[in-house]
């Protein structure tokens, strides 16, 4: 895997490294730290998968809890951990509050939920945000998986519009959406370069 990263890099300008520990390892294994260790000497941010997954993949790889050890070893490696954690969604937002500055999550994957259930969605969204803070959380798609769910077009209209039409009982800032939607994105990109 290290000898496949340095190749990636070197030959076909890859940017970041992507982990989908549900394949069977844990991102603080022995192993994955060889790999982590190239990605740092290259300055490449890691996304990783987190939550539940269907067989045949192991969803016990992807909790958040191990993603913690990674950004701890790794201060300066801006590491994103993918959909919220899903189910472990507050686990993640407890551990991105505690002030690792490189560490962020997106909220790719959440179309269904906000499709079924938008006030709860916007809830978990609005939870997220007051305990971890609105610069930690990213907008993503998961395409060309879930366009089938909610085209991508409408996924950003409904983010976009929660700051003028936010469930009852919750208020989101334009300021807090234009971040999530992109400055976020912009910011940490800017950081790493």
């Amino acid at each position: 895997a290290v000898e496949l990263l340095d190749k990636a890099v070197t030959d076909y300008g890859c940017k970041g490294l992507k982990f989908h520990p549900t394949s069977g390892f844990y991102p603080d294994s022995e192993e994955a730290y060889k790999v982590l260790e190239k990605a740092q000497e290259y300055k490449l941010p890691l996304i990783s998968h987190l939550g539940p997954i269907s067989r045949p993949y192991k969803s016990k790889y992807a909790r958040p809890e191990y993603l913690d050890t990674v950004v701890s070893d790794f201060p300066d490696m801006t590491v994103i951990g993918a959909h919220l954690g899903f189910c472990w969604w507050h686990e993640l937002v407890n551990m991105l509050g505690s002030n690792r500055t490189t560490f962020y999550a997106d909220f790719s994957g959440h179309q269904q939920r906000a499709r079924n259930n938008f006030p709860e969605f916007a809830q978990m969204l609005r939870t997220a945000m007051d305990e971890a803070g609105s610069s930690r959380i990213l907008w993503g798609t998961d395409n060309p998986m879930l366009e089938g769910t909610i085209p991508m077009k409408k996924w950003k209209e409904m983010i976009q519009n929660l700051s003028n039409e936010a469930p009852d009982g919750l208020t989101f800032k334009q300021e807090e959406i234009d971040a999530i939607l992109g400055g976020n994105a912009e910011r940490v990109v800017k950081e790493m370069i």
